[in-house]
C-alpha cells in the first residue's frame, strides 16, 4: 500500500498548477488562464505524443478545480520537419522538409 504524502510535499501536478496560475495573473490579471499543446506529424506516434496533452490537460483540471477559468488550447500543425513520411502522404514530399512546403 502507497504511503501518503506528507503535508509539505506537492505532486506535480499541483506544483505545476501553481506556477501557471502565478504566471497567468502577472500577465493577464482578470482574463482566463490559458493552457496550450501541441501535435505535429512528424514522425511516428508514440507516448510522447500522449504526454504532450496528457500534462497540460492535468494541469488544466487542477486549475478549474481551483475555481479558476481555464481554456486549453490544442493545436495541430504541419510547420516542423519530419524526419518519416508519414503513411498517407504523397511520394513527392521527403523527410526534411515540411509537410505545408509539399502543397
Amino acid at each position: 500500500m502507497a504511503q501518503s504524502q506528507s503535508s509539505t510535499e506537492t505532486d506535480w501536478v499541483s506544483r505545476f498548477a501553481d506556477d501557471v496560475i502565478a504566471e497567468s495573473e502577472r500577465r493577464a490579471p482578470g482574463k482566463p488562464v490559458v493552457v496550450a499543446s501541441g501535435l505535429s506529424p512528424s514522425g511516428p506516434i508514440h507516448l510522447g505524443n500522449l504526454r504532450e496533452v496528457m500534462t497540460p490537460h492535468l494541469v488544466a483540471d487542477e486549475i478549474r478545480r481551483r475555481g479558476h477559468t481555464v481554456r486549453h488550447l490544442i493545436s495541430w500543425d504541419d510547420y516542423d520537419r519530419y524526419r518519416k513520411v508519414p503513411n498517407g502522404v504523397p511520394g513527392s514530399t521527403s523527410p526534411g522538409r515540411s509537410t505545408s512546403a509539399s502543397r
